[in-house]
């Protein structure tokens, strides 16, 4: 800001204008600029806070709260408050209870996502992309009073979200495309295996009792065997995350210190095999991987090790995460097109609300001390309004053509179907209602019964 202000000031100096910037009243007149497009946002019944493929339900959440935006307590809190109140960042009190009711929360966990029946491949660690982008405020604004402080963040949140509205009609599909794919490959490589589906579920049993007993003080001798495969299996699928997954100091720390927690729990298990066997075991035999209870010609069901079963188990669950994921994303692909068709009725109406009526609406709020239309000025301002809510329809009939163009199947919408012009705007509705048929007849709101391997 400063930068800018000292730009202007040595470009008005050489075209002859005199005088210095007041940089405290820029900085708050351009403050009150970005507040009041926020509240133009309003009056055109667009808000940057909602998501349009998961507005009403969302279909999974990722939690995350290390934003990295630290404050300094020396800084003061300030006279005023944030134009915004509330509208983006919870009141103090309200995050300050919440986060005393989570830290007395406790949580274990026994298995990866992709073993959770229902789940799909939806979250993509989107709050990690979002918190690493916000963090890059914290240079700036760890100074700053209060009230300026949450303007900046919300300002950029916005920002955020309006990169997100832009692509997500693209991201979607690109993303649906994707999972589709996925499963089309994992089906061929589940079919390799020349498995039935009676023994994958046998052994998908199997290993999770194994899980829910290793996390018991006490391990039965007969899961001393198995939970030595188990562990050592996890250290070897840990070691390879390490030079294959991690890419920062910080995450491979966190997989060593996994793998020394599995070490602990692997020298556990051999001292109570060694104890009533003749045969030791070492702990080095995670390195390795042959154990001696098996015998050189093993059957081929009866005596598979855990490792060859896990990678089994993991295709068969990794294949219905891919059909669980092409579910979600129809659902989400229709919930956007459902949004915007709503907004599109939305600012049809305001449209009529404005041209023929002589009182403001419901929706025109005039609060004391913020932007907003008087209501001794309605008559005034309404060729404005017009306006305004008049390219909002054009920007959401836009928005759900190319959705449309998007989801459908054929790939092949015709533009009239979406009229731009602001007459006929009846017939272009019931048009747009009628050309996501591709979408709304694959999906439902009900969930959706989770298969296991179909195409077999």
């Amino acid at each position: 800001m400063k930068s800018l202000l000292i730009a202007l000031q040595a470009l008005g100096s050489r075209n002859g204008r005199d005088g210095c910037i007041n940089f405290e009243a820029a900085k708050r007149t351009f403050q009150e600029w970005r507040f009041m497009q926020y509240e133009l946002a309003n009056v055109q019944s667009y808000n940057k806070t909602v998501c349009p493929a998961c507005h009403t339900n969302p279909f999974a959440i990722h939690i995350d709260g290390n934003k990295k935006l630290f404050r300094y307590e020396k800084v003061g809190r300030g006279l005023r408050e944030s134009y915004y109140s509330e509208r983006v960042f919870a009141a103090d009190n309200d995050v300050t209870n919440h986060l005393n009711h989570i830290e007395s929360l406790k949580t274990k966990v026994l298995y990866g996502g992709r073993w959770q029946h229902g789940s799909g491949l939806t979250t993509g660690e989107e709050t990690e992309q979002i918190f690493s982008y916000m963090s890059r405020y914290n240079s700036t604004t760890k100074n700053m009073l209060k009230a300026e402080r949450e303007e900046e963040l919300s300002e950029s949140s916005f920002f955020w979200n309006q990169r997100k509205h832009d692509s997500l009609a693209r991201v979607l599909a690109s993303r649906f495309c994707k999972a589709k794919e996925a499963a089309e490959l994992i089906r061929k490589e589940l079919a390799d295996l020349s498995l039935d589906e009676k023994q994958l579920l046998i052994w998908i049993a199997e290993l999770t009792n194994l899980a829910q007993s290793l996390n018991k003080r006490s391990v039965s001798q007969n899961d001393v065997q198995k939970g030595i495969e188990l562990v050592c299996d996890s250290i070897r699928t840990k070691k390879s995350q390490i030079s294959g997954v991690a890419v920062s100091s910080k995450m491979r720390s966190r997989y060593r210190a996994k793998i020394e927690a599995d070490r602990k729990k692997l020298r556990e298990l051999i001292a109570v095999y060694n104890e009533d066997n003749t045969e030791k075991l070492s702990v080095d035999i995670d390195e390795e991987g042959n154990f001696p209870w098996y015998n050189d010609t093993p059957q081929p069901t009866d005596n598979v090790n855990l490792q060859e079963k896990r990678n089994a188990a993991e295709k068969l669950h990794m294949y219905n995460r891919t059909m669980k994921e092409q579910n979600v994303i129809q659902l989400e692909m229709k919930s956007y097109l459902d949004f915007y068709r709503k907004k599109l009725e939305e600012i049809t109406q305001r449209l009529d609300d404005v041209q023929n009526k002589s009182a403001p609406p419901s929706w025109i709020i005039e609060e004391p001390g913020k932007y907003s239309i008087k209501k001794s000025s309605f008559q005034h301002v309404t060729s404005g309004l017009t306006a305004l809510l008049l390219n909002m329809k054009k920007f959401y009939q836009i928005k759900l053509f190319e959705a449309t163009n998007l989801f459908s199947e054929d790939r092949e919408v015709e533009y009239n179907k979406f009229q731009t012009d602001s007459q006929d705007s009846e017939d272009s509705e019931t048009d747009s209602d009628n050309s996501v048929v591709s979408i709304e007849s694959q999906t439902d709101n009900e969930e959706m019964e989770e298969t296991l391997f179909p195409l077999i």
